[in-house]
């Protein structure tokens, strides 16, 4: 393992290679990249293996279980082997299942495409999980929210520009080639990974036992802040998925637009998210922590309720439906790195309050997957009403934890 620096450094904890910044946002990025570059593909999957749309979106709701369950498998691995081991492992199941997920096609087996995509899943969330750790282990506090802030500015543009990518790799080469594509970027990452230095100051020879394991994240469970805002995190985090699991549907299926095209608008939303970051940055330092919170949830409700009357009026349309998404994704990033801020400042153990955090956020994208399958409406009036649902909710828990923070 490696030894931290002495005292007297302002930046660096450790004496090992700084993490470069690029190695940062392709591991943070991993996973998302992963869901997103996808999503163009769904209706073309409709028509392959002859499914609903429904049954499509499957492909998007069980990698984000696995993304979910993942959250909480590589912190004690880390804390025990270290984290470049982990990276491997996990980069290492997610190039297994990516190689299935692009087979599934000549076997012509939507069946084995489900089961790789969450597979591909598990090891893939090892980027998110693993970041914010190496970043806490390398640098101190004030250099670590400026290399944090300019990590969530690339995770930001990350998605939207995967599926830009995605939808002409549908539109002129097909949708098996996303994964070809996906293999070429895991292997980018492990060459990455190879030239990190390892940032584990110690080893915990205890971390693996599942009795260390279950006493630990129990403990982190009964934190009502942590919980609170880590279900309000994945509340908003619902939202983003849900639309790029429903957008290609509404967009390619309904409305009749090029899968190349759907990925240029995709951009929209994605610069909402990239400028949303940026905002969040500066206001940090001049607005109270719950001032920045209540401006991101007010622009998360105009641009759903905005969304809902366009939709409801019968105007929707390729434009009508990513401009009001613009709004919505600036106001999201302005609540979740606060809310995250919130949900772990009380937590000793910072690594299994991350994986917590994590495993609840992407959670809450899996159930707002579900809930919108439940409903049997049309998409285009079946997405604005989850949004409303979601929106609702985060205005109850923010009051809720209000309460608690002030006790």
């Amino acid at each position: 393992m490696t030894s931290s620096v002495e005292p007297h450094s302002e930046e660096y904890r450790l004496k090992v290679k700084k993490p470069h910044l690029l190695t940062l946002i392709v591991l943070i990025s991993y996973g998302s990249i992963g869901a997103a570059l996808f999503t163009p593909a769904i209706p073309a999957l409709m028509d392959r293996f002859g499914i609903s749309a429904s049954m499509a979106q499957m492909t998007v709701m069980l990698y984000l279980v696995g993304y979910s369950m993942g959250q909480l498998i590589y912190s004690p691995i880390a804390k025990r082997f270290g984290r470049k081991p982990a990276l491997y492992i996990g980069i290492g199941i997610s190039l297994i299942g990516t190689f299935f997920c692009a087979i599934a096609g000549p076997l012509n087996s939507f069946s084995v495409l489900v089961i790789s995509r969450f597979i591909s899943a598990l090891g893939s969330s090892v980027g998110l999980s693993l970041t914010f750790l190496i970043i806490s282990d390398y640098f101190y506090e004030k250099h670590a929210r400026k290399v944090t802030a300019y990590t969530m500015l690339a995770f930001a543009v990350i998605p939207g520009v995967a599926i830009a990518i995605g939808g002409f790799l549908v539109a002129y080469l097909g949708w098996e080639s996303c994964f070809y594509f996906l293999l070429l970027y895991g292997f980018f990452a492990l060459y990455l990974v190879y030239r990190l230095a390892e940032t584990g100051v110690e080893i915990e020879k205890e971390a693996i036992k599942m009795r260390t394991i279950c006493t630990a994240y129990l403990r982190d469970f009964k934190n009502k802040i942590l919980i609170l805002y880590s279900f309000m995190i994945g509340s908003t985090t619902a939202i983003i998925y849900i639309f790029a699991a429903t957008a290609p549907v509404i967009s390619i299926k309904i409305m009749g637009i090029s899968p190349d095209r759907f990925g240029l608008l995709n951009l929209i939303p994605a610069a909402g998210y990239f400028f949303g970051n940026f905002v969040a940055a500066r206001l940090a330092s001049h607005l109270k922590i719950k001032t920045v919170l209540k401006l991101g949830i007010f622009l998360m409700g105009v641009g759903v309720l905005t969304l809902a009357f366009i939709f409801f009026c019968g105007w929707g349309g390729p434009i009508t439906l990513f401009w009001p998404l613009f709004i919505v994704y600036f106001g999201v990033p302005l609540f979740y790195s606060n809310a995250a801020v919130l949900a772990t400042f009380r937590v000793p153990d910072k690594p299994n309050a991350s994986s917590i955090m994590s495993f609840l956020n992407i959670g809450g994208a899996v159930i707002g997957l579900i809930l919108i399958e439940l409903l049997h409406l049309n998409p285009l009036y079946a997405m604005p009403s989850v949004f409303i649902l979601i929106i609702a909710l985060v205005i109850f828990l923010f009051r809720k934890g209000k309460k608690l923070i002030e006790e």
